[in-house]
């Protein structure tokens, strides 16, 4: 099987390392140059936290039109890419081309499906954690991180099975979940609350978990989220939500989620896939969303003006 991965930051270098250092056929598409050369250069290190790193060896390129057509299409694109991305992938697709969005936030799997065949779009949600050190460098805590999956269109797909058993053959614990949306909502909940604040604030999650006003926000951005899940059908619990957080937080303390990485180098953000999505579907439904409203506006403002703001500097 050939597996393009399109999105070659933190989250999809780690997925398609792990899948080359098991010897599946993988070549990374990524438009940051630096990237890609280091990679073809000397591979890509993986370094497990706290443990020794090692070097794999993978195909990389700028150019999707120089990989020719692949079985499977992973999409790590910040969801403000993703229309760009697809349409440069194509390609790279054909009518039996899988392609799957593991990308953070609500929204992609349709806006791809207008471009693919949408019984061969798929969808996942990772339970882990990576971080983009530098070019051809990450930093990762895998532990018992697992990915949720399924198609878009709920029905079975062979080649997506396939695709599943050989993810889980490399490391990654992907297996098909029928209640796969649910868990997107339930990431949802992760993303808009420590992903956003950890990126307006330039602070660690531990260090956002130990201020009382962190969770003053928290449980606002999470209630009314709860809220919106629930108008929609996703049956999410507030108190469950809550002790999601804090249970995640306290397992990777020192973990600066990817919206905090990206922006301590000024890049933009997935904001209007993550509370900006929130405040759509808020509003599609009559509910108030002021939290969530605030600190979207909040990351719009840092976004904007990333050449006077603040810095931070991500540490390992």
């Amino acid at each position: 099987m050939r597996i393009a991965v399109a999105g070659c930051g933190a989250m999809g270098s780690l997925i398609g390392g792990l899948l080359a250092k098991d010897n599946v056929d993988v070549t990374f598409v990524d438009p940051w140059k630096a990237h890609v050369d280091a990679i073809n250069t000397k591979g890509l290190f993986m370094e497990p936290l706290g443990k020794e790193g090692e070097y794999v060896k993978i195909k990389a390129t700028t150019d999707p039109n120089s990989v020719g057509v692949v079985d499977v299409v992973i999409f790590l694109v910040k969801g403000t890419k993703t229309v760009e991305a697809i349409k440069k992938s194509l390609s790279m697709i054909n009518d039996n081309t899988i392609v799957m969005t593991l990308q953070n936030g609500v929204g992609n799997t349709d806006k791809i499906a207008e471009y693919v065949k949408k019984e061969n779009v798929a969808f996942g949600v990772i339970d882990f954690s990576s971080t983009l050190v530098g070019p051809g460098h990450i930093s990762f805590q895998l532990a018992e991180g697992k990915i949720a999956c399924n198609t878009n269109n709920g029905e079975n797909n062979p080649r997506f099975n396939d695709l599943i058993e050989i993810m889980n053959k490399s490391g990654l614990h992907a297996y098909v979940s029928e209640d796969a949306n649910y868990k997107v909502w339930k990431k949802l909940v992760i993303n808009a609350n420590f992903n956003v604040l950890c990126g307006i604030l330039g602070i660690k999650m531990g260090e956002l978990m130990d201020e009382e006003s962190g969770w003053v926000l928290m449980r606002g951005i999470t209630k009314e989220l709860v809220e919106v899940a629930n108008k929609k059908g996703i049956n999410l619990k507030y108190n469950d939500s809550i002790e999601h957080l804090r249970n995640l937080g306290e397992e990777v303390r020192d973990h600066y989620p990817s919206l905090a990485q990206d922006v301590a180098r000024k890049v933009p953000t997935e904001i209007d896939y993550i509370n900006g999505a929130v405040v759509r579907e808020g509003k599609k439904l009559g509910i108030a969303t002021p939290y969530n409203e605030t600190v979207y506006h909040l990351m719009k403002i840092i976004e904007n003006t990333y050449d006077v703001g603040k810095e931070f500097t991500i540490e390992k």
